[in-house]
């Protein structure tokens, strides 16, 4: 593909202007062709601060009328799914590469049905699951894989938030998806079981998720959230032969080996090469890899057929709890 790659981007809410415009700024040969988005205002205040010209909103289809106008060469949907569900299968219906923020869908069916049209409309699609990525977590288990594979991992998600999140989108799906998307991208290989237990503290919704994710090649993945802790954190642990990394995505941690007690330090930052956000979290590098796999031809790491991997965890998981609740 020669020339600037021109992107229409649908939704200028706070997702897509902390991480998600300012990432497709960066990226050489990439325009962001227009942007659209239901509340007017908004949409033009967003498109003032990176430079769009196109802009396209108030009307609930107007997204369509800016990919008909403008012919983009990709679409970036960034919303939340139970009001872009439609938006995502009209964009795959018009055989237009898409990325979109997770999760990938409300239900089984939706996640589904998703993975589904993407692979008739036989174009790139990627979910935008940042931590895969992330430069510092990367760098800890390259590390970690120089020893063999990964025995097992821990993935720790907490937060404090106490208040009921009572909308269409739950904790599990807020959430645990980049918990368990995570624990995939680590361990490897498919999921052969899981064991779960959530609880509701002080709320009536679910907001602390134990799981053990078992792998088809012998590895375990440990998932634990919690919306009640003390504080926000996103943090891994990864075990090979003779390693241990315990890192935190946005901060750095510290690797062992062989028994020292003297970890090596990885910083965040230094290791992204940027104290930028959207750099050093890996909310950057997850859309290059959507943006150049359109240009090679390729398939996105986080395609929807592989996101849907990771739904079909969270969707069990919500399963266990309605059992439980039975």
């Amino acid at each position: 593909m020669s020339g600037n790659m021109r992107i229409a981007v649908i939704g200028a809410g706070s997702r897509c202007r902390q991480a998600t415009l300012p990432s497709l700024a960066n990226i050489e040969g990439v325009e962001i062709a227009g942007l659209c988005d239901i509340n007017r205002g908004l949409c033009e205040t967003t498109a003032e601060q990176f430079g769009i010209k196109a802009r396209y909103g108030a009307d609930i289809f107007d997204y369509r009328r800016m990919v008909k106008d403008l012919q983009p060469d990709a679409v970036v949907a960034v919303g939340n799914p139970h009001e872009l569900y439609d938006t995502w299968r009209w964009v795959l219906e018009q055989r237009i590469p898409l990325g979109i923020e997770k999760p990938l869908g409300l239900t089984v069916h939706q996640a589904r049905s998703l993975a589904w049209l993407a692979e008739q409309a036989a174009v790139p699609t990627q979910v935008f699951f940042q931590r895969r990525f992330t430069p510092v977590a990367k760098k800890a288990y390259d590390l970690c894989r120089e020893r063999g594979d990964i025995v097992h991992a821990l993935c720790r998600f907490y937060k404090f938030d106490k208040a009921p999140m009572l909308g269409a989108r739950d904790h599990v799906l807020d959430d645990t998806v980049h918990s368990a998307d995570t624990l995939r991208a680590i361990c490897g290989g498919e999921v052969t079981g899981i064991e779960c237990y959530c609880r509701r503290i002080g709320a009536p919704d679910v907001n602390f998720i134990s799981a053990v994710l078992y792998f088809d090649n012998g590895s375990v993945g440990h998932l634990i959230n919690s919306w009640t802790s003390g504080k926000r954190i996103f943090a891994v642990e990864m075990h090979a032969d003779g390693i241990f990394a315990e890192i935190e995505h946005e901060i750095g941690g510290y690797v062992y080996s062989d028994g020292s007690l003297e970890g090596r330090w990885l910083d965040a930052a230094e290791e992204a090469g940027s104290v930028k956000y959207e750099v050093y979290t890996g909310a950057q590098a997850v859309i290059e890899d959507f943006i150049n796999a359109i240009r090679s031809g390729g398939t996105p790491q986080v395609n929807f057929a592989e996101a849907a991997k990771t739904m079909d965890i969270v969707f069990k998981i919500q399963a266990s709890d309605a059992l439980e609740l039975g």
